[in-house]
């Protein structure tokens, strides 16, 4: 099963804001090789940018881009993502429309974020974390 992450499950997961509970538990699942976790190159920037804002340091959150990059699979964001979301924008946020079309274009079979109002548009099936978690251990 391929999963794409947002980037604010990845946060979530590390900084233990809201929903940390259940994206830490998709983020160990991805670790354990039970489900194929996907980010974008462009989210890693993000990722170290705002964990800083959790007080992590800079050695921290290079360890942290490390784990991410060990187990997860990354996917390289397209100047077709960018065109696509530039024609897009209108309709939502520019930024999560460069995420839908990467998840769509690499074929994952799922898109979680916390924020799933901001992919009411998406072309993927979107999940919330706890969603998500509820449906994965239903089929164990």
């Amino acid at each position: 099963m391929k999963v794409f992450f947002d980037s604010n499950v990845i946060i979530d997961a590390l900084s233990e804001r809201k929903e940390s509970f259940y994206s830490l538990k998709l983020v160990k699942k991805v670790i354990l090789g039970s489900i194929e976790g996907y980010v974008a190159t462009k989210q890693i920037t993000d990722i170290y940018y705002v964990l800083k804002r959790y007080g992590f340091t800079s050695e921290e959150r290079i360890k942290l881009l490390k784990v991410i990059t060990t187990y997860f699979q990354l996917l390289p964001t397209l100047s077709s993502d960018i065109k696509y979301s530039i024609e897009k924008y209108q309709e939502g946020d520019f930024e999560d429309f460069v995420i839908d079309n990467i998840c769509k274009v690499n074929c994952c079979d799922y898109l979680v974020t916390s924020n799933t109002a901001d992919f009411e548009n998406s072309r993927n099936v979107v999940f919330a974390p706890k969603d998500l978690i509820t449906i994965l251990e239903a089929g164990e």
